[in-house]
């Protein structure tokens, strides 16, 4: 096994921007790899969106993420598709009512992740499943899950995972 295969899915800052490694080079001669970037860099003439670039591994750096929450740092973290995850609480516990409406209104979709049911829109990064991430977690009890790589509070849905708007989280931080 080529010793350049243990970096495949790991999240990555190239000149382009953060992604995950994707294509590992076919021969251990090679020095480049394809990534995969949260969002495409465009061409300044072409216009063309470019979702995946080739770079070397002198290219790349470690993502450096934001230090997880106090009060968080004692749950256990899972992982769903290429992205880590901590149980977070309770709607009750960020000051959201738990209605439907109380929670529409705190929620919106995250282009970075993009993760959703693929019949939502061919844009998806990962596929989503409901009941395969709440298998990952362990448990069904919590509303809101902590995303270590993007420092930011996502809602499972039924078809996709919604992030959590950051003016809705205010309450649970200032009781951190």
């Amino acid at each position: 096994m080529n010793t350049k295969d243990i970096f495949k899915g790991k999240r990555v800052n190239t000149p382009y921007g953060i992604g995950i490694i994707e294509v590992m080079p076919m021969n251990s001669e090679s020095d480049t790899l394809m990534v995969e970037l949260d969002r495409p860099t465009f061409e300044y003439f072409g216009q063309k969106a470019h979702k995946f670039v080739v770079v070397s591994f002198k290219q790349l750096s470690e993502v450096k993420y934001a230090p997880v929450p106090e009060r968080l740092k004692d749950n256990p973290s899972f992982k769903y598709q290429a992205y880590h995850f901590i149980p977070a609480g309770l709607f009750s516990d960020f000051g959201i009512d738990d209605d439907f409406f109380a929670i529409s209104k705190c929620i919106t979709r995250d282009n970075i992740l993009a993760i959703w049911n693929k019949h939502q829109g061919p844009d998806a990064r990962f596929d989503w499943d409901v009941n395969d991430f709440f298998a990952q977690a362990g448990e069904r009890t919590n509303d809101v899950f902590y995303c270590v790589e993007t420092a930011c509070f996502y809602v499972p849905g039924e078809n996709e995972l919604f992030m959590l708007k950051n003016e809705c989280t205010k309450e649970w931080k200032n009781n951190e």
